[in-house]
């Protein structure tokens, strides 16, 4: 028998042409869901993207204003939020930052704590993280206990120091007036102290060099007549290839390894260069073999220097970061750190 064909089972049937029309307008109807779909992924990946950057400029904002405050605690929190003020409006002049707060980490006022702002454009970003990125920093002024890096085997009493001001050593009488000869612990020798003229000269050279000095150390005195071994320490001396220049830097404001500050102040460029030098400040300097107590840290800027004196000044600059003090057990071992002392070497650091 033959199988006969229902007539609305034809290709162009009424039900036939329903189905078709059905089946195209489910594929429609996925494919303008899909499309919606993938439009909103589109836009929240982008607006999560432009979050992210946004909270990105609001950190370093707010890293850059704790850190421009901190430069002047803790003595005028009132200059330090100026300053803080200052840099958010110039690294981000469509935001705001909270008014900073200032707490205590080793003394009073010495942390500064700051909130940046910056509004969020997006409609899925506001969604999920709100309509505003925030950022938070702190910062802490503080000074080096200890120091190691470019000291030289000498010592100036606190009662000699002056800032800014060409100040004379008499190399041939060492222990008298505002020079002292120190004996230094050598790295080269695991840190036992360097005793001899040979190492008092190599330590002005640079090619031997100290371990860490910490402020309250007792250093033991070389005293006499050291215009020879100094002389010839500075016509040795080399730092990245480079001999110590004479004359140099004549005043502050045409030294070339000088800037000038806001405030009338001047800092170092480069910690360096063969004409700058770490000499640790004393108590006193006293005439015969006896030792020396340190209480802080200058750094020399040598201006000249015949065979029997040296000429520099001495400049209140601070300290660069995470600096390296080596000891007997640890060649890497950091400079320690505490209250900010006038004496010191400063250093700013993000706490938070």
């Amino acid at each position: 028998m033959t199988s006969r064909k229902r007539p609305n089972d034809s290709p162009g049937s009424p039900s036939r042409r329903i189905l078709r029309r059905s089946q195209r307008g489910q594929v429609f109807a996925l494919v303008a869901v899909s499309m919606v779909a993938l439009v909103a992924l589109g836009g929240f990946v982008v607006d999560v993207g432009g979050a992210y950057y946004a909270h990105r400029r609001a950190q370093a904002a707010a890293d850059a204003s704790a850190l421009a405050a901190a430069q002047l605690l803790p003595a005028d929190t009132a200059a330090a939020t100026a300053a803080a003020n200052q840099v958010q409006a110039q690294n981000l002049p469509d935001g705001s930052i909270d008014s900073p707060t200032y707490g205590s980490t080793y003394t009073a006022n010495d942390t500064v704590s700051v909130r940046a702002n910056k509004s969020l454009s997006g409609v899925f970003s506001n969604l999920f993280t709100g309509k505003v990125a925030h950022a938070d920093a702190k910062a802490t002024v503080a000074s080096y206990t200890g120091w190691s890096m470019n000291i030289a085997p000498w010592a100036i009493p606190q009662a000699s120091l002056v800032w800014g001001q060409t100040v004379m050593f008499k190399t041939d009488t060492a222990g008298q007036g505002n020079f002292g000869g120190a004996q230094l612990p050598v790295l080269e020798y695991s840190c036992s102290l360097g005793t001899g003229g040979n190492d008092y000269r190599d330590l002005i050279a640079n090619s031997e060099h100290s371990c860490l000095v910490r402020v309250g150390d007792q250093l033991q005195s070389k005293t006499g007549n050291l215009a020879g071994p100094t002389f010839q320490g500075l016509q040795n001396r080399t730092v990245n290839g480079q001999g110590v220049i004479t004359p140099f830097c004549p005043s502050p404001s045409s030294c070339p390894i000088l800037k000038l500050q806001s405030d009338g102040s001047y800092v170092l460029t480069t910690y360096n260069h063969p004409n700058l030098i770490v000499i640790p400040v004393v108590d006193q300097v006293s005439n015969g073999s006896k030792p020396y107590t340190v209480v802080g840290f200058a750094w020399f800027i040598i201006q000249n220097y015949t065979s029997k004196t040296v000429s520099g000044m001495f400049i209140g600059s601070q300290a660069p970061s995470a600096a390296k003090c080596p000891t007997a057990t640890n060649p890497n071992a950091p400079c320690p750190v505490g209250a900010y002392n006038s004496l010191g070497f400063k250093t700013i650091l993000l706490t938070g």
